[in-house]
């Protein structure tokens, strides 16, 4: 999420990345032309933090964790939380 503020005549973009803050100039004294820049970087941001999909098999993975739990907690607690985990 980016912010969009005024300093003097000039409007700055505001944003976060990688938990440090990034302040921009946007070299604009337009309020539209700064909102339409802080929609542009917002979308770069958008697509910076997307992250590929893991090519780990979901259903070994599942198994594996309701194992764990079956082994970790009793019955009644394991069937109440993960009851599709239970195979008859």
């Amino acid at each position: 999420m980016a912010c969009v503020y005024r300093r003097r005549k000039q409007y700055w973009v505001s944003y976060y990345v990688n938990g440090e803050q990034v302040k921009e100039s946007l070299h604009t004294s337009n309020e539209r032309a700064a909102l339409a820049e802080k929609k542009r970087v917002e979308y770069e941001l958008s697509l910076d933090d997307l992250q590929m999909a893991s090519q780990l098999p979901l259903v070994p993975v599942l198994e594996a964790f309701c194992k764990h739990l079956e082994s970790t907690q009793t019955f009644r607690s394991f069937k109440n939380d993960f009851w599709l985990c239970i195979r008859p």
